[in-house]
């Protein structure tokens, strides 16, 4: 899931550089760039957390990153069955996992969308 995020984000900036610098190159398909780029942004929060927010200790919140860290550190130091909030941890995790998923999957095709309108403007691009 990582690695297709970041594989995701790379194509966008490719994408969003070839739509700069190419003369002529739609307006309209730059701000469908930004909002794919905020997309990911969103994204990128659900998974690691709101960085800004967290380290000027502000409360934020929880990201997968931190649940399934927590889960294996519980995980790690108890010995019994688990706890209750053990099991609304898995389940909170198991959440994320399948919204993050649908969120890759639809910025996926809106990526794709962006690219073949590009490639018809004759926007340089290397996939």
């Amino acid at each position: 899931m990582y690695a297709e995020f970041e594989e995701l984000k790379q194509e966008l900036n490719a994408i969003r550089a070839g739509l700069r610098n190419t003369p002529g190159a739609s307006v309209e398909d730059l701000t469908v760039a930004r909002g794919i780029d905020l997309e990911l942004k969103k994204l990128s929060v659900l998974l690691r957390g709101d960085k800004t927010r967290s380290k000027r200790e502000m409360e934020s919140a929880s990201s997968l990153d931190g649940v399934i860290g927590l889960l294996a550190w519980g995980a790690w130091n108890h010995r019994g069955a688990p706890t209750g909030s053990m099991k609304d941890a898995l389940e909170d995790a198991q959440l994320m996992i399948i919204d993050a998923n649908q969120a890759l999957e639809r910025i996926e095709v809106a990526l794709d969308g962006l690219e073949e309108k590009a490639v018809e403007q004759g926007v340089p691009y290397w996939d």
